[in-house]
């Protein structure tokens, strides 16, 4: 009996032996979160990148999260990383202003945080293990400066 777990996005799994199919998300803790494959033979997957933050001010708005998804054949013992991205700098977004020095006289005004991408890894927890990537978007534009 095939069985396939759908990822959406903590995940606490049991074996069911009348289960076909088992559906859970993850959702953006700071960390990552992992199984190990016991009784699946494929798991879908549906990752979303976490979204850009707005611009300080009148700034720019921050882009959306990219959509990615696939399916994977596993084998029992393999181990399944989830990364759900969020807009802290956890998993590849750029944080901004980290660097910016205010030096004049005038207001000042950040640019916002790029958000991070959700990924899936197998086997392993460096970015070569990577199967699944679902891009962050960019960090909207401060906004003007001077009063």
């Amino acid at each position: 009996m095939k069985k396939q777990l759908l990822f959406l996005g903590a995940l606490a799994l049991s074996c069911m032996a009348q289960a076909q199919t088992i559906t859970d998300t993850v959702f953006y803790t700071g960390s990552y979160d992992s199984i190990v494959v016991q009784c699946f033979d494929s798991i879908e997957f549906v990752a979303y990148g976490a979204s850009g933050v707005d611009g300080e001010y009148t700034g720019g708005t921050g882009g959306i999260g990219a959509m990615a998804g696939g399916k994977l054949a596993v084998n029992g013992g393999d181990v399944i990383y989830f990364f759900a991205g969020g807009q802290e700098g956890f998993n590849g977004g750029a944080m901004a202003g980290d660097s910016a020095v205010n030096t004049g006289g005038s207001p000042f005004y950040y640019s916002g945080n790029g958000g991070d991408a959700s990924d899936v890894r197998l086997n392993g927890m460096s970015l070569t293990d990577r199967v699944l990537v679902a891009g962050g978007g960019g960090g909207g534009s401060a906004g003007p400066q001077g009063s």
